[in-house]
């Protein structure tokens, strides 16, 4: 109860921030209207009168809200039911990765843990076919199968938009194997890679040089 009490009053507050008026606007305005003709005297007051008539809308509008309130007290119930059963799925599965890198830019794309893409295809051959086959689950094959099926003792999630709805119930799946990290991050790391594999080569290229030119001396 307390909990539906809080949804509908933050659906309250939401809609006054979005309403100069506020809610209840009206049925404040019929209540002041009443209680002013009762104070000049030109009607008699009857409390039981005054609940039934006046505070009609009021309770009208309240129920509305409460209404509301429970339907998204509903919701999420069934999302955080949804979150433990992907929870329980992951604790079942074998990692394929221990480390794995999911990109929110222009779509979401995986990298393994040397910053390899993976393609589709390859995405495809790793999603495990009995979580899909598990009436319960409604899985999307494009991003929760295969993480579920990966199933990455490490998650790196880099976005910039970290209070996504699909961003915010992967960290709520892997908890703490996740970790959300800004798209600028993952630029760098992959700057910082290309510059060490560079630096192995001239290595390589100079050992060889030197190499060849102590076998011809």
């Amino acid at each position: 109860m307390e909990a539906i009490i809080e949804i509908a009053s933050s659906i309250i507050e939401a809609e006054r921030a979005r309403n100069q008026d506020g809610a209840f606007s009206t049925e404040k305005r019929l209540i002041e209207e009443g209680l002013q003709s009762i104070l000049a005297g030109k009607v008699s007051f009857s409390f039981d009168s005054f609940t039934t008539f006046r505070l009609k809308s009021f309770q009208h509008t309240l129920e509305k809200y409460v209404v509301k309130a429970i339907d998204e007290y509903k919701l999420e119930q069934d999302y955080q039911n949804f979150i433990a059963t992907l929870r329980d799925c992951l604790q079942g599965q074998e990692s394929k990765l221990r480390k794995l890198h999911l990109v929110n830019r222009d779509g979401f794309h995986f990298y393994d843990q040397k910053f390899s893409k993976l393609d589709r295809p390859k995405i495809n051959s790793m999603i495990d076919r009995r979580l899909l086959a598990k009436s319960s689950l409604f899985l999307d094959t494009v991003i929760l199968a295969p993480l579920l099926s990966i199933a990455p003792e490490n998650l790196c999630i880099y976005t910039d938009d970290k209070e996504e709805g699909l961003i915010q119930t992967i960290s709520r799946i892997f908890e703490e194997r996740a970790t959300i990290l800004p798209l600028s991050s993952f630029s760098m790391q992959l700057n910082e890679l290309s510059w060490k594999k560079k630096i192995n080569l001239d290595f390589r290229r100079i050992t060889n040089y030197n190499f060849l030119h102590t076998i011809k001396n």
